[in-house]
C-alpha cells in the first residue's frame, strides 16, 4: 500500500505522541523505520521543505532516515498537472500558507493511488463551494481519496509499541 505523509504527522507524533522521552522501548519513528519494508512512504519536496523550517530534533532523525521515504521523480510530471489542477480546484488549500505541501500531497495520493495520512480534521461538512475547502480531509472527500489519521494509520500498518 502506498501512504502519502503530511507534514503533520511527523510535527504531531514527535512533539505530543511518540517522542523518544516518553518511551524505553521502540518509539513510533523507530517502528516507522521498520514498517518502510513493508509499506511505501512517500513524501513530496515540499514536505521536507516545510520541516526544515525549524532546526531541532525532529529534523535531525528526518535527515538521518531520510532514505525510508520514497520520492516522486519518476511521475513528476503528473503530480505537477494534478498539482495545478487541485489548486484550481480547491483555492481555499493555500490561503494558510501559500507554500502548504498540502495540494502537493493530494496530487500525489491521485497519481499514485495511496492514502493520505494526516492529522488534519474536518472532513464532515463539506462546504458549498469548492473554494472554500481548506483542509486535507475535505478534499480527500470529495475527491474520493483515503484519509487516514495518525491513529487510523498505526492500527492499519500494525505498529505494535511492546
Amino acid at each position: 500500500m502506498i501512504y502519502c505523509l503530511d507534514t503533520n504527522l511527523f510535527i504531531e507524533c514527535w512533539n505530543n505522541y511518540y517522542r523518544n522521552t516518553f518511551f524505553n522501548q521502540k518509539n513510533f519513528f523507530d517502528l516507522l523505520k521498520e514498517k518502510s519494508s513493508f509499506c511505501d512512504l512517500y513524501i513530496h519536496e515540499q514536505v521536507k521543505i516545510e520541516l526544515q523550517k525549524k532546526d531541532d530534533e525532529l529534523l535531525n532523525w528526518f535527515n538521518e532516515n531520510i532514505d525510508i521515504f520514497k520520492s516522486f521523480d519518476n511521475k513528476n510530471n503528473e503530480i505537477m498537472d494534478t498539482y495545478i489542477k487541485i489548486n484550481k480546484k480547491y483555492p481555499g488549500l493555500k490561503k494558510n500558507s501559500p507554500d502548504s505541501a498540502d495540494p502537493f500531497i493530494i496530487a500525489s495520493a491521485i497519481v499514485l493511488k495511496g492514502k493520505i495520512v494526516s492529522d488534519e480534521r474536518g472532513g464532515g461538512q463539506l462546504p458549498q463551494e469548492r473554494s472554500k475547502y481548506k483542509s486535507i480531509p475535505q478534499v480527500c472527500v470529495a475527491e474520493k481519496i483515503d484519509h487516514l489519521s495518525i491513529f487510523d494509520f498505526i492500527e492499519e500498518v500494525k505498529i505494535k509499541f511492546n
